[in-house]
């Protein structure tokens, strides 16, 4: 179960990272490229932690409530380390010997209960913003969109070399006999 939510959750974020950042990128002037830069930053920063604490309070939740009629008989203190965790939970197991067997069980179904629902819950998260993102982002017909990174990275055809920042490169046109530029003769956005 486990590894049918991380398999799919790794593809998907391999995927999109990079893309997801060049059209961030591409979508800034290049004066602006710091400012790009830390919008994406900051958006991964808290998304991901937001994303952990939203996913792991699901998780934490449903695992509590599905492991509560196993431990009804328990002592507090023991009810409450089986339910701090699925750690605690196996400890207390192992401290009841033969007998917390079903405790033991009992845990790790609820934990993957748990598990589940925050995939589910993550996968319709998932679902509703690339819905919104669809509707809501602008789209562009122009042929020059992401000429500020090159456009190779959006997959369309550039007619120069750019930069990261969208300046052609100092191009040398005269070479010394040691095949070093003379200095002189440079094309490039300053010259």
């Amino acid at each position: 179960m486990v590894w049918m939510a991380i398999i799919p959750m790794a593809i998907g974020v391999a995927a999109t990272s990079a893309p997801l950042t060049t059209v961030l990128m591409s979508a800034v002037p290049s004066g602006r490229a710091g400012v790009g830069s830390a919008m994406n930053d900051t958006s991964r920063e808290l998304g991901g932690a937001l994303g952990v604490a939203v996913l792991g309070s699901v998780l934490t939740t449903r695992y509590g409530s599905a492991l509560d009629p196993a431990v009804a008989d328990l002592p507090e203190q023991a009810r409450a380390a089986a339910t701090s965790g699925l750690a605690g939970a196996l400890r207390v197991a192992g401290d009841l010997g033969a007998g917390g067997d079903g405790l033991a069980d009992a845990a790790r179904q609820a934990f993957l209960d748990g598990f589940g629902l925050a995939a589910l819950a993550a996968a319709g998260l998932a679902v509703v913003t690339a819905l919104a993102a669809a509707r809501l982002l602008p789209r562009s017909d122009d042929p020059d969109v992401g000429a500020e990174l090159g456009g190779a990275a959006l997959g369309q055809p550039t007619t120069e070399p750019r930069d990261q920042l969208g300046s052609r490169p100092a191009i040398p046109t005269t070479l010394s006999s040691s095949g070093a530029s003379s200095g002189t003769g440079t094309t490039g956005p300053n010259n």
